[in-house]
């Protein structure tokens, strides 16, 4: 058995709140993936500082965070900006 686990950043759109964590999760359910797959969730500076956010995140599967503690990651929606 392979487990993948998922980073936050990379990804359009970038897994760093509860809907986009979602939307990552629902598209590996719905592949054809012969292996365990876990999420990491974008913690932003912005994020560091919203309890309930953190909150939210972690009560929707996420396994972890990805801690990018940089302005330039909050940005362009948790990536830098092109």
């Amino acid at each position: 058995v392979t487990t993948v686990v998922d980073g936050p950043f990379g990804s359009d759109p970038p897994a760093t709140g509860k809907h986009e964590l979602q939307l990552h999760m629902r598209a590996a359910a719905t592949s054809a993936l012969s292996s365990h797959v876990g999420f990491l969730a974008g913690l932003t500076p912005s994020l560091a500082r919203d309890a309930l956010g953190l909150f939210a995140l972690a009560g929707s599967g996420a396994l972890g965070f990805y801690a990018v503690l940089s302005p330039m990651h909050d940005a362009a929606g948790g990536r830098p900006p092109a």
